[in-house]
């Protein structure tokens, strides 16, 4: 299977509060993340959530469904911040789904913290690391 996405994702276990549209937090655990986005995990009531009154049968690709995120990047004393836009919700179980998002509308100073987690992980990825060193 070819993998589309412009950076590859890095596995990782992050706590990010997420705000809808309606500005309701929620707390939510990060399975994987790049400069590019993330992968939420959690069950139907982050997938309603994240939804915020929208159907959810709605195809995400068609009619943009965005949230806020706050990631607390161990190393940064401030939250890394954007706003990111869900691409996919793939079901693992009845109770479980994972959310797919790509991260828009990123400040630089943003981009860096990201840039600064991933290389502090040790990454040896080089697709990784190019990815980064390009944008």
């Amino acid at each position: 299977m070819n993998d589309l996405r412009l950076h590859p994702r890095i596995p990782c276990s992050l706590s990010a509060e997420v705000h809808n549209d309606r500005d309701d937090p929620i707390n939510c655990h990060i399975s994987n993340i790049s400069p590019g986005g993330m992968m939420l995990e959690g069950g139907p009531e982050l997938r309603e959530f994240v939804f915020c009154g929208h159907q959810t049968d709605r195809d995400p690709l068609r009619h943009a469904i965005e949230v806020s995120v706050d990631i607390k990047l161990p190393g940064q004393t401030q939250p890394f911040r954007s706003r990111a836009r869900l691409l996919y919700i793939r079901r693992l179980s009845e109770l479980r789904f994972n959310l797919g998002f790509r991260f828009v509308a990123i400040a630089q100073l943003q981009a860096k913290m990201m840039e600064a987690y991933i290389f502090d992980r040790g990454c040896d990825n080089p697709l990784l690391k190019s990815s980064i060193g390009s944008g």
